[in-house]
């Protein structure tokens, strides 16, 4: 076959889209369940303006990142690279408010002339019901969606069902030779885009060099909100104070879904006193909500990504090259189209063109992945 990709979270899904439209032949490998563990616990928001626009990127990425929120739409309206137009989309904006008294909101405003006519400050009629009943103001409208992310894996993997397989990768090779649940493979190029499991692979290629680094991660969820809220508390700092998106419950209401700097502030602290923390913190920022009342949960989880000498997070997609085989990081939900450029790009660099698009599927000898991830809040434990 042309290509296997390890990794059924957004990354590997993108791929396994763009390079089956391209007329690679091509399978996807997951161990687990389709949609992996960062993935679905994704917050979904297509980012393309403040979160990175304001950060450290160089010109030639913060270009490359202000443009991806317009590639998201036109694939959402069926027009573009992939047809995502049956994915629902829970937000067609995000806002942006201050959350840090009169600092906040200067930086607020700084935000806002930055990304220029990318926001649109609101009228006090327009205020989300979360904003306006906390007297939070001003608020600025990012034209950016929100996705349900089950729903966008469902997307991605429904007209490609039979080229997903369930396996575990025991053997790998630089020439493209890879052994999937005792089943040898060949490819022309193998990709590696499996978020943590891709340090099994990186030592499977290279075993005694640090190719990766881990950032361990907690997300903060809140229920029963009567209302959903999309978007960032702004301070001085380049990170939201707090970042927010809405989910519904079968129960009625909404789970707020929780990072930004508070989730990062918090990880070092156990559990209950993660929590703790929280509240107080939710309770600064939103003053007129009734927090009693509520119950909270943390979802714990680990991000791999490509080592850095300074141990900071990428602020683009990676792919590093090992022979045939390539290992992929998006960094963000939000990156997989340029990662997906990247990896076009390194296939035509190394003349690797389709070659064996009448493979039939499927692979008998290996198990279709029918089974997919669920929300953190949908299996956890909660507390007032």
């Amino acid at each position: 076959m042309d290509i296997v990709i390890c990794g059924g979270g957004v990354a590997g899904l993108w791929l396994l889209n763009i390079l089956s439209k391209a007329g690679y032949s091509v399978i996807l490998i997951e161990t687990r369940a389709i949609g992996g563990t960062q993935t679905i616990a994704s917050q979904g928001m297509i980012h393309g303006g403040q979160k990175y626009m304001l950060g450290r990127n160089s010109l030639a990425v913060s270009e490359k990142v202000a443009a991806l929120p317009h590639r998201w739409d036109r694939c959402l309206s069926g027009i573009g690279e992939i047809d995502l137009s049956e994915c629902r989309v829970l937000s067609q904006t995000q806002f942006m408010w201050p959350s840090g008294g009169t600092l906040g909101q200067l930086a607020l405003s700084t935000s806002a002339l930055i990304l220029k006519s990318k926001v649109r400050k609101l009228i006090a009629r327009d205020y989300p019901i979360a904003l306006a009943q906390n007297a939070i103001q001003p608020v600025y409208e990012l034209p950016e969606k929100v996705l349900d992310v089950f729903s966008l894996v469902d997307v991605m993997s429904t007209p490609y069902k039979h080229q997903i397989y369930r396996g575990r990768v025991e053997a790998l090779s630089r020439a493209g030779n890879i052994t999937v649940s005792g089943q040898n493979l060949q490819a022309q190029i193998v990709i590696c885009a499996a978020g943590l499991g891709n340090e099994e692979f990186l030592s499977l290629l290279d075993p005694q060099a640090q190719h990766s680094q881990r950032r361990p991660l907690r997300q903060l969820m809140v229920k029963t909100m009567p209302y959903p809220l999309f978007g960032h508390g702004i301070t001085t700092d380049t990170r939201p104070r707090i970042t927010i998106t809405s989910h519904p419950i079968s129960s009625g209401g909404y789970v707020w879904y929780i990072g930004g700097a508070l989730s990062e502030d918090i990880i070092s602290l156990s559990t209950n006193d993660a929590i703790e923390a929280a509240k107080q913190e939710m309770k600064d920022i939103f003053k007129n909500i009734q927090w009693n009342d509520k119950e909270w949960s943390l979802w714990h989880g680990i991000r791999a990504e490509p080592h850095c000498s300074n141990g900071q997070l990428p602020r683009a997609p990676v792919v590093q090259e090992y022979g045939n085989v390539f290992v992929a990081w998006p960094a963000k939900l939000t990156f997989s189209p340029l990662l997906g450029d990247q990896v076009l790009s390194l296939l035509d660099a190394k003349c690797i063109r389709p070659m064996y698009s009448n493979l039939p599927y499927p692979i008998k000898a290996l198990e279709e992945n029918q089974s997919y991830a669920s929300f953190p809040w949908s299996n956890t434990e909660w507390s007032k």
